[in-house]
């Protein structure tokens, strides 16, 4: 998987205006930026944790949808990030949860990938 490119300068919170603009440049890189800055090390433990290692490291489908998506949906209420999102200009909806906990999934899976 790759390092999303930043489009938000270093220390600076991309606005949800700013992800949007950034999506059309390239969406893949946006999304993984966007919701990569709301991702804490409690985000990805809890989502090792509820979806499990091994289950995330046999995730063919490099949108993980081969997951169902009611584990992810049921996830959500337990993950951080509202506050952040409404700093963002944006709403905490189960969508963007789901995608926060991909997001914090991709990065563990990174990480497992760098430590082999």
């Amino acid at each position: 998987m790759s390092k999303p490119t930043i489009y938000a300068q270093p220390g600076a919170l991309m606005t949800r205006s700013e992800y949007m603009e950034a999506s059309r440049e390239d969406g893949h890189a946006a999304h993984r930026a966007y919701f990569g800055q709301f991702v804490t090390e409690s985000t990805i433990s809890r989502v090792v944790a509820a979806i499990g290692a091994d289950t995330l490291r046999a995730s063919t489908d490099p949108h993980m949808n081969d997951i169902p998506l009611s584990r992810w949906d049921r996830l959500v209420p337990q993950l951080p990030g509202s506050a952040g999102f409404r700093k963002a200009g944006d709403y905490y909806t189960t969508s963007h949860g789901v995608c926060l906990a991909k997001e914090a999934a991709r990065q563990w899976l990174d990480r497992q990938q760098v430590a082999a």
